[in-house]
């Protein structure tokens, strides 16, 4: 039997500040893994800044990130602010003192990391998506990212929940591997959203994993149509009940559940574990 896939999600976010050189270095270093799956969001001129700030906020000094609350209902404070106030931010000593001297990266700084055989999954953001769309937003996105994805020697692959994204990408740079990540409101639409995957240019989708929990077919579905597929865990926010309970041991269950269904691919918060786990499991 073969395992998925391993992609850490965000870096080694369970134990270093998620996002950060520091994690995403850290995941780099652990055997097992396909390869480190981070986010891009442009600040202010449309630099590109590795960030999900959907999970992370300013302080109101602006002088460092602290996790977000169902409160802060923004979903673009970074396009509001330059480059170099975002990566002046303090981006680690909410998860620990020891973690203060860690900084806001650029996408520039994360592609020039030693990536070896490990691919790079980076995902854009487009803030205005969910809400009051910004019919724009996409090519932007696309726009200030292209020259350094193109420049990138490693292994590489794109993934956005906005398939618009993923067809200007497609459009500029085809050899590229694309990935059209599904949220909720795609349950119920199966159909649809394959259609729409194959015909942005994606070669595989990533869902969350309670979708595929309620509709194991998703996989079938993909595979009569030439698509990967993968799954991503909905993680609870910081703060939030559950989020004590959310720990590699309470994660076993659904690995298991994992190994029946055939996927290609599993972005983790606990890649070190979950390799440990799928080895076990497999030999």
């Amino acid at each position: 039997m073969m395992f998925p896939a391993i992609i850490a999600h965000r870096g080694v976010r369970s134990e270093i500040p998620e996002n950060t050189l520091a994690s995403i270095k850290r995941a780099l270093s652990l055997p097992g893994l396909t390869g480190v799956e981070f986010d891009v969001e442009l600040a202010r001129a449309n630099r590109p800044v590795v960030l999900h700030q959907e999970t992370l906020v300013p302080s109101p000094d602006l002088r460092r990130l602290v996790p977000a609350t169902r409160d802060h209902t923004s979903r673009d404070w970074v396009s509001q602010h330059h480059v170099n106030e975002i990566t002046s931010l303090d981006a680690g000593s909410w998860l620990g003192p020891q973690f203060a001297d860690l900084r806001v990266p650029k996408l520039d700084d994360v592609l020039g990391l030693e990536w070896g055989d490990r691919t790079a999954y980076v995902e854009l953001k487009d803030p205005t998506y969910w809400g009051q769309r910004d019919l724009a937003r996409p090519a932007q996105i696309v726009d200030a990212v292209i020259a350094e994805l193109l420049q990138f020697t490693g292994k590489l692959n794109v993934l956005s929940f906005n398939p618009e994204i993923i067809s200007e990408v497609h459009r500029r740079a085809p050899k590229i591997a694309l990935t059209f990540a599904l949220w909720t409101e795609w349950q119920s639409r199966q159909e649809e959203a394959i259609s729409v995957a194959k015909r942005s240019g994606a070669t595989s989708i990533f869902l969350a994993d309670t979708m595929l929990f309620k509709q194991p077919e998703w996989v079938d579905s993909a595979r009569g149509e030439g698509l990967g597929i993968g799954i991503y865990p909905v993680s609870p926010a910081r703060g939030e009940p559950e989020f004590a309970n959310w720990t590699a041991a309470s994660q076993s269950e659904n690995w298991i559940k994992i190994l029946g269904l055939g996927i290609d691919a599993l972005a983790t918060d606990f890649p070190r574990e979950t390799v440990e786990f799928f080895r076990r499991r497999v030999q």
